[in-house]
This record gives structure tokens, C-alpha cells and sequence, in this order.
């Protein structure tokens, strides 16, 4: 069973999203310096990057493209 709140690595992610690591760490980076983030909210603790369940969940809604005449 999972939980919403459970905190993902780097891998559990780009497996869940099909992004490679590398372009999830790019993106984290450069939302830790100020630009817009491209990608799911994430953690930084200690020197690694996590990233929480039903954040990686509600990123990936958030990109839904909703198809005119189509239902699913």
C-alpha cells in the first residue's frame, strides 16, 4: 500500500513519469535558482532531492491534455 505523503527518489519518479533522472535533476536545479518550475515540487534534504507522492501525482494531472470528442 501506498500513501500520498510518501517521499520518492530520483528513480521512483522517473519511472512514474517516464522523465530520465538527469532531466528531473535539471529541472530542480533550476528551480532552485529562480526559474519557473518545469517539474514536480521537490525537497532538497541533506544533499540528496525528494520528491513527495501526491506532488509527482498532481504535477502529472496538471499536464493532462484533454482531447475534444474523445473520452478516457
Amino acid at each position: 500500500m501506498t500513501n500520498d505523503d510518501d517521499f520518492l527518489t530520483v528513480e521512483e519518479v522517473a519511472s512514474l513519469t517516464r522523465q530520465s533522472r538527469s532531466i528531473l535533476h535539471e529541472w530542480a536545479q533550476a528551480a532552485e535558482h529562480g526559474a519557473a518550475a518545469k517539474g514536480p515540487v521537490h525537497y532538497n534534504l541533506g544533499r540528496r532531492r525528494y520528491w513527495r507522492r501526491s506532488d509527482v501525482e498532481k504535477w502529472l494531472e496538471s499536464r493532462r491534455v484533454e482531447v475534444p470528442g474523445r473520452h478516457g
